[in-house]
């Protein structure tokens, strides 16, 4: 076992510290996969993010698509799709549809044991790689992991490859989520215009229409809008199904601030509240105390097509098994001095509850995350 290796195993389940600030494309990606331990659900296409639309997934430089246009890779490397998933499975119809859309080369491997497939992927060339797979198999562990393997195909300190996450609650959801993808592409996403919106806690209500700051400055933004959720006020999930129309057909969603693999926070003491109980896997999804967010259950009946999605709130990328720490007591309760991984319900999940909406990629962090600096790595 490689220093690399050991190191990341020692070092799965810490958060990922900040780096200095780089400057540079190529830095700030690999600012943003380290940063956040990203779940990162697949590109929508090979050309929408040449095109302006560069925000999510893997920035991809013009000299990376392929002068025909089509869907092959023939001059940068295979697209690779890695799987643990039988064929009679029904989740099996997700790698075909995307076997047979990219043209890819299919490679069954095992999510416990990701270094063995790292000489494989340098053997096969591997430029693009989809990773299908059940949701519990989608861990915390698994996806820093997989990243720290990403790296180790030549000597920089940079994934070597483009990558990302297909999954679904259900076998369908999976599905629908792969046709939505190619959906997008059919339609040429990149030629239409940017939509940006999104919404997130605040200390005020209301909808601001004017993009000013950070990344928006250097996109040609057709439209912007944000909603501004007020922290404690009990009006508030009716506030934000009155105005939800502001993201309707949006590229690209921001959303984010304090929350769990639940829910966005909307109250106001967080992790101070008198009133925290402690950690019993039996009361997470039927806590004593009911604290006000926007859930899963609220954000499963949006159409939100043909957006991807970026949330800054902490472990919003988490579909089945969520790392417990005292930075969720608030409404997962308080488990002490340790660590404690809880399988939730599909329906309980945010990141399983917004692959229904239509959304066509999704990024958040599987971990702890500080939200205000998602700019920065968008």
């Amino acid at each position: 076992m490689s220093k690399k290796e050991k190191k990341s195993k020692e070092q799965l389940v810490e958060c990922p510290k900040r780096d200095q600030d780089i400057n540079k494309i190529t830095g700030n990606f690999a600012k943003l996969i380290v940063f956040l331990s990203v779940i990162c659900i697949l590109f929508v296409s090979q050309e929408a993010y040449v095109h302006g639309f560069a925000v999510p997934a893997f920035l991809l430089e013009r000299d990376f698509v392929s002068p025909s246009g089509t869907n092959n890779y023939p001059i940068m490397g295979q697209y690779i799709i890695l799987t643990n998933i039988d064929q009679s499975d029904s989740y099996y119809l997700t790698v075909q549809a995307l076997q047979n859309h990219r043209n890819a080369v299919v490679v069954n491997f095992d999510p416990t044991d990701v270094w063995a497939i790292k000489d494989l992927l340098k053997q096969h060339n591997a430029r693009y790689v989809a990773i299908i797979l059940k949701p519990i198999d989608i861990n915390i562990n698994f996806v820093r992991e997989f990243l720290m393997m990403s790296t180790e195909l030549d000597d920089d300190p940079f994934s070597d490859f483009s990558y990302g996450f297909i999954t679904g609650a259900t076998a369908q959801d999976a599905l629908n989520f792969v046709n939505r993808i190619i959906q997008a592409e059919e339609e040429n996403i990149q030629d239409k215009p940017l939509k940006i919106s999104g919404y997130s806690a605040s200390s005020v209500m209301g909808v601001y229409t004017l993009s000013s700051g950070s990344y928006m400055d250097y996109l040609n933004i057709l439209n912007y809008s944000h909603i501004y959720l007020k922290e404690g006020n009990p009006q508030v999930i009716d506030y934000f199904f009155d105005n939800s129309h502001y993201m309707k057909g949006s590229k690209i969603l921001d959303i984010g601030n304090n929350g769990d693999p639940h829910m966005l926070w909307l109250f106001e003491e967080g992790n101070r509240a008198s009133d925290i109980w402690n950690y019993d896997p039996v009361l997470v999804e039927n806590p004593p105390v009911q604290r006000l967010g926007l859930t899963s259950d609220h954000i499963r009946e949006l159409d939100l097509y043909p957006a991807v999605v970026l949330n800054g709130a902490c472990h919003s990328g988490v579909l089945k098994l969520a790392l417990v720490q005292n930075d969720i007591k608030a409404t997962f309760g308080d488990p002490g001095e340790e660590f404690r991984f809880y399988k939730m319900s599909d329906d309980y999940s945010f990141a399983l509850s917004i692959l229904k909406t239509g959304i066509t990629g999704y990024f958040a962090p599987v971990g702890s995350n500080l939200a205000n600096d998602k700019d920065v790595e968008v």
